[in-house]
């Protein structure tokens, strides 16, 4: 079976920098969201803030589709994304 083994943790400033070129349309959906998978289905990720790996976790999920509209989380999601990130300790 497969390992997959994580890059080195992100800091919050390249975390927060993916969410807002996702919100400027500088990045696609698929673009964050493949940016972030590499952490989350890591066998052993190498995250220790819980802030950033939170924002890892939705990040990666940022172009689900949905069966009502073209995608799950939309930019008002991304925003609430990346103002959790901004006030977490």
């Amino acid at each position: 079976m497969a390992r997959f083994e994580s890059p080195p943790e992100p800091e919050r400033a390249e975390v927060e920098k993916v969410l807002e070129d996702l919100i400027a349309g500088r990045c696609s959906r698929e673009e964050a969201a493949d940016w972030a998978v590499r952490w989350v289905i890591a066998d052993d990720p190498d995250v220790e803030d819980d802030a950033v790996w939170e924002a890892l976790g939705v990040l990666a999920a940022a172009d689900l589709k949905t069966t009502d509209r073209p995608y799950l989380y939309e930019e008002a999601d991304f925003r609430q994304w990346l103002a959790d990130l901004r006030v977490a300790t």
